[in-house]
């Protein structure tokens, strides 16, 4: 009897196991979809191209950041 028990609670555990893991892998792949969708978006959106220049935080960079925020007086600057 004890064995039999063993059996159905190991049967039980595998199936489990089995079907957390197609539901996780349903869950990722629609995690990864809508982050690239809205990649895509926020590349449209931004007007970002291949060519566009990644900055460091330098003057510069301050600089245009000030710009934007006279230009529109809702532009706020976060500090992390």
């Amino acid at each position: 009897m004890n064995g039999l028990l063993n059996d159905c609670l190991r049967r039980l555990i595998s199936v489990v196991i089995k079907w957390s893991g197609l539901v996780l892998t349903i869950a990722q792949r629609a995690q990864a979809s809508v982050f690239f969708w809205n990649q895509n978006r926020f590349t449209r959106m931004y007007g970002i191209t291949p060519d566009t220049p990644v900055l460091t935080f330098r003057r510069e960079l301050e600089l245009l950041i000030e710009k934007a925020a006279r230009a529109d007086n809702r532009a706020r600057l976060a500090w992390t």
